[in-house]
């Protein structure tokens, strides 16, 4: 039977059937903005326990383009009218056409795949399914599956996650953050974000259709498997991005949670034969476009991918890496030195955890005998978040040799040696204290003239916070520096205690 799509849609508007399935849309005219949003009414969503604790992920359009269409978040569903009473009434295509020309109340159906959707908190605060007996899942074995087939294995996934329709996905979310890859992407000739499917186990299904068994899945962290026996996607409504190793194969995966719940932000591939986040930076371009001019390092793995965005727009030689974390790793710096043309730039969030960690970073790479600049950005802002409000001249801040002649705000990285100064004053360090500490880190400098710009910027540091002239200061620390240096290699300096407290 033909059906005049264009009519019903013309005749039964998305906010009129939306009352009709018992959904509180508002009436025109109150002031209403162009998108409305709720908790998620379908079936196939478990409500929350606690409905204040938990964001609305159910989008509707009222008016502008988008208008007439919906999207939940969280179930990563979307459509028109149609597609809605689908969804909620859990009924084919015809059946949906003939309760929305009913003009009747539409019943909410039950979805019988229930079991299988993301969990939901109990009011006790555990998750629904660690209420229940053996609901925990197996981890990988690394011992179990040859390493081709976990190479194989991953390779085919980001194939699937990496569709037109699922990398369109992606896209568009990043875009909704103001992060642009198309002069990325067509620079690095390949899909550099994917997206999982809707359905819980649609890369299990791929994969298994590709005569992968479901040991192979688990060991190469792509899927879950339960008591039970059930087994399903690991990384579900989320932006998939893709780690890679020195020979440029995907080793893990990304994924950056879209629901808007209470989940983990990010959620990395669990450790397997061929993957430690431990190990392995994220970088978004190919390690032949490595050794670039300006290196940063960034805290979030969607931080690098928009810094290397706004790079490509611009047309710079700028690249960014990411540890998925604020642990910097030994292994992670090793890297980081191998690649870097010029001393990096270590710029984590600009919230508390974050400007600690750059500290962090600082500190053990410079105690490597490794020159670094450290970025700082205002508090609570992350890279991302800093490009999307300033664009491309945004990436002042993280240029070391200021590329760019506008700085939002003058906000713009400075040498490690500034940086240390500044917050050992900032927190309190009389100057006799500082000096010690700054020259105790100085010394493991590996460079002379690395040593002298150090002592340099780390007087100019102190001279800004009125602890006496810059070139006395500088003169002073320097000094400090090569008295340092006098005692064997093997005699820990006291002084470096002091730092590590700063």
């Amino acid at each position: 039977m033909a059906v005049d799509v264009a009519g019903v849609l013309a005749c039964h508007s998305l906010a009129s059937v939306l009352r009709r399935c018992w959904v509180g849309i508002p009436d025109p005219g109150l002031g209403v903005r162009d998108e409305w949003r709720c908790h998620c009414p379908l079936p196939s969503h478990p409500a929350p326990v606690d409905p204040h604790r938990h964001k609305p992920s159910f989008a509707v359009h009222l008016s502008g383009r988008m208008a007439g269409r919906w999207h939940c978040f969280a179930c990563d569903a979307g459509g028109d009218v149609i597609s809605f009473v689908e969804a909620y009434a859990q009924v084919g295509f015809l059946d949906a056409v003939g309760l929305i020309e009913s003009g009747g109340g539409i019943p909410r159906g039950s979805d019988p795949h229930l079991h299988l959707r993301p969990a939901t908190r109990t009011p006790t605060g555990a998750l629904a399914w660690e209420a229940r007996p053996g609901s925990d899942r197996e981890l990988p074995d690394p011992s179990r599956t040859p390493r081709p087939r976990l190479w194989a294995a991953m390779a085919e996934a980001w194939r699937y996650y990496a569709l037109d329709g699922l990398a369109g996905l992606a896209r568009r979310r990043l875009a909704e953050r103001g992060i642009d890859l198309g002069p990325l992407e067509a620079r690095e000739h390949r899909v550099l974000a994917g997206h999982t499917p809707r359905s819980r186990t649609g890369v299990v299904d791929q994969l298994r259709r590709r005569g992968f068994c479901d040991d192979e899945l688990v060991d190469a962290g792509l899927a879950s498997r339960h008591p039970d026996g059930s087994v399903e996607d690991f990384l579900t409504h989320r932006l998939v991005l893709a780690v890679r190793d020195g020979h440029d194969r995907v080793a893990g995966l990304i994924g950056r949670d879209v629901s808007g719940g209470e989940r983990a932000k990010y959620l990395n591939t669990a450790t397997t034969a061929i993957y430690d986040k431990a190990a392995l930076l994220y970088w978004a371009s190919r390690p032949t476009c490595r050794g670039a001019d300006n290196l940063v390092v960034v805290e979030g793995a969607i931080d690098a991918l928009a810094i290397d965005a706004a790079g490509a727009q611009a047309d710079l030689n700028v690249a960014a890496v990411s540890p998925s974390g604020v642990a910097l790793t030994a292994a992670h710096r090793a890297a980081i030195i191998l690649q870097a043309a010029k001393p990096p730039v270590l710029c984590a969030d600009g919230d508390v955890a974050g400007r600690a960690a750059t500290t962090a970073w600082v500190m053990a790479m410079t105690q490597e005998g490794h020159e670094v600049v450290a970025g700082t950005l205002p508090d609570p802002a992350d890279p991302a978040d800093w490009l999307a409000v300033h664009g491309c001249e945004g990436l002042s801040a993280f240029l070391r040799d200021g590329c760019l002649d506008a700085r939002p705000q003058e906000v713009r990285p400075v040498h490690a040696g500034r940086f240390l100064a500044r917050a050992a004053i900032r927190d309190g360090h009389d100057l006799g204290t500082t000096r010690a500490a700054l020259a105790a880190v100085g010394a493991r400098l590996n460079n002379e003239d690395a040593r002298h710009r150090f002592a340099e910027q780390a007087g100019r540091g102190l001279a800004e916070a009125g602890a006496g002239p810059d070139g006395w200061l500088i003169r002073s620390v320097l000094a400090d520096i090569e008295a340092a240096r006098r005692p064997s290699a093997d005699q820990r300096d006291p002084g470096l205690d002091a730092v590590m407290a700063v």
